[in-house]
């Protein structure tokens, strides 16, 4: 198979290998910090609402690498909404509730999180807050929150010098892009490390 073009495939903010670009993108596994929706157990990367889960939190052991939910106890509140939208790529949350009032039905996964609470409703990524892995027994499958995001993209005002990951499972996976001059591009780079990926 002929080789195109040497590009980078990142996942997060930490660099995994420099991928050779085939007809089929490459396979990576789950980091930890991945967040999905999910609407009656099932979710989906066109959900701009629905149930909040997230992979893998905690030490790297084999009770953190699943998926789970957050308690809404005891902080949970708008801004803590705005970056879980911000890091699915939506502009922010216009509401968040909990399975006890919602509608998006319940799954079969426990929490992993509660004490979640996040200073700046600016942040990108849910772990630029504070968590806590220490689950109140409060925490039941009723107090599991939820968001509903605004249906507009981050990218859909795009500016020069912006960075996305596209091409991935989840939104913290993908292909390195930069929006420069009107469109977007990759990053093609072979000298590309472990602190250009921090960087990003």
């Amino acid at each position: 198979m002929r080789l195109q073009a040497l590009c980078l495939f990142l996942i997060s903010a930490s660099i995994i290998h420099v991928e050779a670009q085939t007809t089929t993108p490459p396979t990576v596994s789950l980091l930890s910090g991945a967040i999905r929706l999910a609407r009656d157990g099932v979710s989906s990367s066109s959900y701009s609402s629905g149930r909040v889960q997230v992979y893998g939190i905690g030490a790297a052991n084999s009770i953190s690498n699943r998926w789970g939910n957050i308690c809404r106890f005891t902080s949970f509140g708008t801004s803590e909404a705005d970056v879980i939208c911000h890091q699915l790529t939506y502009t922010g949350a216009s509401s968040h509730s909990y399975a006890e009032i919602d509608s998006f039905g319940n799954d079969n996964y426990t929490a992993l999180l509660n004490d979640v609470s996040c200073s700046n409703d600016n942040y990108l990524m849910l772990f630029q807050c504070t968590v806590s892995t220490t689950v109140s027994t409060l925490c039941t499958a009723r107090e599991d929150v939820s968001v509903t995001c605004y249906s507009t993209r981050i990218w859909d005002d795009p500016y020069n010098g912006m960075v996305r990951l596209s091409q991935g499972d989840y939104v913290n996976t993908g292909l390195l892009e930069v929006y420069c001059k009107g469109e977007w591009g990759t990053v093609c780079d072979n000298t590309f490390g472990a602190e250009e990926g921090t960087a990003v």
